[in-house]
């Protein structure tokens, strides 16, 4: 059996999360005949690293997970189908502590969920989803706009969206962009304020959260409330002057 690493003793404390790093956690972590799901590098692994006293990583976690795959393929690990691989040797029998089945069971929490496109940097999230029925009637209007929720989770991950979407809709759900921030509560807050001025709200729509924009759009609102005006440069808008 793979003699799993603790806190005292895992190499890369206090270090940021690197794919190498995953590859390794995995090695640990699945014997040989065992299938490791690509959720796995994505959620999991850097859960793990973070667990163990690692940092977080600033880069995209589907571009780690995806780097990292391609290098345990290319050592002792094969295509599974679906995503998943399978690390190659003898399987682990009775007195295994680690199972054959996928060690991230998504059946709860349907389909995993990638964002096309992520921005910033935080421990929350801030995230905007779609369906391909909604992404198709707008391609053929020509139009940039179409209904999107925009929601928050108190994680770096989509699950959030799964559970919403994942039994209760006849598409999955497409998440344009997922945003990370440290306050989501706060951002989800303004944005909506934002569209709501806008006029972009949907008012029949299910919930409060759907609003006819775009990615462009949530994104303008993004930047626009991560540069906020210096504190310390006087301003003169509404100050009447000496001419």
């Amino acid at each position: 059996m793979s003699e799993l690493v603790s806190n005292e003793t895992y190499s890369y404390r206090g270090v940021e999360l690197k794919p190498h790093m995953l590859c390794e956690l995995a090695e640990k972590h699945f014997p040989p005949g065992s299938i490791l799901q690509r959720k796995w590098l994505i959620q999991e692994g850097p859960r793990i690293h973070l667990e163990l006293g690692g940092k977080a990583t600033v880069a995209d976690p589907t571009a780690q997970a995806k780097k990292a795959r391609k290098t345990l393929l290319a050592g002792n690990w094969e295509e599974a189908g679906y995503g998943n691989i399978r690390r190659l040797g003898a399987a682990q029998t009775s007195t295994s502590d680690f199972p054959t089945e996928p060690l991230f069971d998504d059946s709860e929490v349907g389909a995993s969920l990638i964002a096309e496109d992520w921005f910033g940097v935080g421990e929350e999230t801030v995230y905007c989803y779609t369906f391909p029925s909604y992404l198709e009637l707008a391609m053929l209007k020509g139009s940039k706009a179409l209904p999107m929720k925009i929601g928050k989770t108190s994680s770096t991950t989509l699950d959030r969206v799964s559970l919403q979407c994942g039994v209760s809709n006849p598409e999955q759900p497409v998440v344009p962009l997922a945003i990370r921030v440290e306050n989501a509560t706060a951002y989800e807050r303004a944005i909506h304020r934002i569209l709501t001025i806008w006029n972009r709200w949907i008012e029949d729509a299910p919930g409060t959260e759907w609003f006819m924009t775009s990615k462009d759009e949530i994104l303008s609102i993004i930047r626009f409330l991560n540069s906020p005006p210096d504190p310390v440069t006087p301003s003169n808008n509404g100050v009447e002057t000496d001419a």
